[in-house]
């Protein structure tokens, strides 16, 4: 079996944080579960869904991510700042607990005032300023430091399989005889306009370029290989679902899946 992809990706659980050799079975990603958050308020509002990361296993296995990106080639991912994001992100939360913590003490404190002293109780209030201020820039540095991690934390990749291979292309089996080559090797696009299949020009009209309208019976074995595949996971147990074409990106991300554009909706 020919063009097999150079490395077959497949997800590892991190909360169970495995040393070398890897488990046998790969189900769960690095994102290990997602939360939904709602607006406040009496309309109903869009949730935000938002992937929850397993720092603590990153941290844990942090040599594997950094070997896993540079085998995929992805200059994109950066393990190391991710968790230097996330030590900021708790020593912060830490510090704003704090300050939090001292600004109950003195609300406590100021409800007995008729037992304060005059001296005391305006040092209470003076600290009171001084916290809620501390406080509010606190959590736009906070908001700052979740947003930047999320994002960066979004671009590392699930590890490949340990048995996918790093090099371009490995002939896993054969099967049959090998074909004599054609004369004139056609190309997917000659192929597809000599048999009336697929129509490129029409396609680059309406969609711009690289795209194409399947067409005659190759748009009937479409239909067919999708239809094949939704029979085989229903006796699965999967339910069968069709979507709308648009999707709000929070979900998208939420799911795994990095939008390429800074659209908020996606087709």
């Amino acid at each position: 079996m020919h063009g097999v992809p150079s490395r077959c990706v497949q997800s590892l659980p991190w909360k169970q944080r495995p040393s070398p050799p890897f488990p046998s079975s790969f189900s769960a990603p690095f994102c290990s579960s997602a939360s939904v958050y709602a607006a406040a308020g009496d309309a109903p509002a869009p949730t935000t869904l938002r992937p929850r990361f397993d720092y603590k296993g990153l941290e844990a296995q942090l040599p594997l991510p950094l070997q896993n990106a540079q085998e995929r080639n992805d200059t994109g991912a950066n393990p190391k700042l991710v968790l230097d994001l996330w030590k900021k992100k708790v020593a912060k939360e830490k510090e704003l607990n704090a300050l939090r913590a001292e600004r109950t003490t003195i609300a406590n404190e100021m409800k007995r005032a008729k037992e304060l002293g005059e001296e005391e109780r305006l040092a209470f209030i003076a600290r009171g300023k001084v916290l809620r201020q501390e406080l509010s820039n606190g959590d736009v540095v906070l908001r700052e430091l979740e947003s930047e991690l999320l994002t960066e934390a979004s671009h590392l990749p699930n590890l490949s399989h340990p048995s996918s291979p790093v090099v371009d292309e490995v002939v896993v089996e054969e099967h049959g005889s090998i074909p004599l080559p054609a004369s004139v090797p056609l190309t997917h696009e000659e192929l597809g306009k000599k048999w009336d299949l697929m129509d490129f020009e029409r396609a680059a009209e309406v969609s711009g370029g690289m795209f194409y309208f399947l067409k005659n019976d190759v748009a009937i074995l479409e239909g067919a290989l999708v239809s094949w595949a939704m029979n085989l996971v229903r006796q699965k147990g999967f339910t069968p679902i069709v979507t709308p074409d648009l999707v709000r990106s929070e979900y998208i991300n939420g799911t795994g899946f990095n939008p390429r554009s800074e659209a908020n909706q996606t087709y």
